[in-house]
């Protein structure tokens, strides 16, 4: 315990701090000076560094810096450069724009300049006159003026006593050396920075020690920890590992299980997750950001893709391909499966490229379903395509 005199001539052991500040008790008798700032700090965990510098006489940059068409505002700077009432014209999202000057009206006692309160008087003067008292000139109090009571440094407050030893004197308490009620404790366990929560123990260990749990050194916000595999650098997620090799833990109970050696050959082929066949390379989309040697997307074969796009399964696919010889159903041309091969939908039904799987017509060549697309599906001028061309053969006939 400490006196308030030697408080207020402390300075802060904060780095590149140098305001006043109290003594805390850390652990094992070790004691630290810190700033109220600097205390929050360690109170919440976080390791001690230096405070923002804040400029109290910087006026506002509005005429200065920014919108220079306005008349220089001579308020003083609150956040970002602004005055308190530019920044919130910026938070609302209404242009920057000059302030009306407030009229701030005095106290009409004579000689007295303070604002006024109600009923044209400051707030002293119209306690004088609720209390039915003359009104009279006002005490000055002095700002440097410290507490009447022995080695107490703190500024008065009333009656010649400070906040804390006035409230005693109300309290009808006997006059004592104020306390420091409420200094941060640190946690029992070693290399813990954390504050105690309750039975010497940090909110975090005596969780572990209500669930019945072996007390462990708990993670501190802010510092890194590392993958527990040894080859990786990345940040520690959840299991003690990366975001990656815990879903691998997570998934296979291996962290360095290696799912691209399940479904990739040394030839190159790739086993398709949905068809569950092995294909070649050439038979799933490029892209240029996959981290596959082969610069492939996934493990969907292109024609899978096409299939999911018109909801339709490989069985339906098959036997439509059966039912129409392996051919095109138009121009009867071999379909061989790939990317010749294009399903014909209704687009009355489903526009654009992919469809319901109800309205799903058959199985075209690439050059037939061009052509079907280009006529918009029109009976009537398809018709006319096919007298068109029968009579022009019979004209070259004759």
């Amino acid at each position: 315990m400490m006196g308030n005199g030697e408080h207020s001539e402390r300075t802060c052991e904060g780095p590149e701090c140098e305001n006043g500040g109290r003594k805390y008790l850390i652990r094992d008798g070790q004691s630290i000076t810190l700033c109220k700032s600097h205390a929050n700090q360690l109170r919440d965990g976080k390791p001690l560094r230096p405070l923002r510098r804040v400029d109290p006489g910087r006026p506002c940059i509005v005429g200065r810096e920014i919108a220079l068409e306005l008349p220089p505002c001579s308020r003083e700077s609150s956040s970002r450069g602004l005055c308190k009432s530019h920044a919130q014209q910026q938070r609302a999202g209404r242009p920057l724009g000059p302030l009306d000057a407030k009229k701030v009206q005095e106290c009409s006692y004579y000689d007295c300049a303070r604002p006024t309160h109600t009923a044209g008087l400051c707030q002293s003067h119209y306690a004088q006159k609720r209390q039915g008292k003359e009104l009279g000139p006002l005490k000055l109090v002095s700002v440097t003026r410290t507490c009447s009571y022995p080695d107490c440094g703190r500024p008065h407050d009333a009656r010649g006593l400070c906040d804390a030893h006035n409230y005693q004197r109300r309290k009808g308490q006997e006059l004592r050396p104020i306390g420091m009620k409420g200094e941060p404790k640190m946690c029992s366990q070693p290399d813990c920075l954390k504050l105690v929560a309750a039975k010497s123990l940090c909110r975090a260990h005596y969780i572990q020690q209500y669930r019945g749990q072996e007390l462990k050194p708990v993670k501190v916000a802010g510092e890194f920890h590392p993958c527990g595999v040894e080859s990786c650098s990345e940040r520690r997620h959840s299991y003690g590992y990366c975001t990656k090799h815990a879903m691998r833990y997570r998934n296979h109970g291996d962290p360095l299980f290696n799912s691209y050696e399940q479904y990739v050959r040394p030839d190159g082929s790739v086993l398709c997750r949905l068809c569950e066949r092995w294909k070649g390379s050439d038979e799933y989309p490029a892209q240029k950001q996959s981290r596959r040697p082969d610069q492939r997307a996934g493990r969907v074969c292109r024609q899978c893709r096409v299939l999911q796009r018109h909801n339709l399964q490989w069985d339906r696919y098959e036997r439509l391909l059966q039912e129409q010889g392996g051919s095109c159903a138009i121009c009867t041309v071999t379909l061989d499966g790939r990317r010749d091969t294009q399903i014909d939908h209704d687009h009355s039904c489903c526009h654009g490229s992919s469809s319901c799987g109800k309205c799903v017509r058959g199985l075209l060549c690439g050059n037939c379903n061009k052509a079907l697309g280009l006529m918009r599906d029109n009976v009537a001028a398809l018709m006319r395509a096919v007298e068109y061309l029968q009579r022009s053969s019979g004209q070259r006939r004759e």
